[in-house]
């Protein structure tokens, strides 16, 4: 993420903190990030976890095949970012 990507981050999540939800932004560097990831929804707790890809940092084919990972294994909701309505 880049610095311009963070405050717009730090708005969204103040904003939603603002309406009573509990929200925590992470971000998940591993050699392994899907099970990372999973594994802190799944010691968090997680009701929603909102994933995004950076087209300049990731190919398509690779956030498709992890997104399916993720589907997979999700114990909560899951919301990927510019995908459909």
């Amino acid at each position: 993420e880049e610095d311009d990507d963070r405050e717009a981050i730090r708005r969204l999540v103040a904003q939603t903190a603002a309406l009573g939800i509990d929200v925590e932004h992470l971000r998940v560097r591993s050699p392994r990030p899907v099970e990372a990831l999973l594994e802190v929804a799944g010691e968090r707790d997680a009701g929603l976890l909102v994933i995004g890809p950076d087209p300049a940092r990731l190919r398509p084919r690779t956030f498709r095949k992890a997104v399916k990972r993720i589907r997979k294994r999700c114990s909560c909701l899951l919301w990927v970012a510019g995908e459909g309505p």
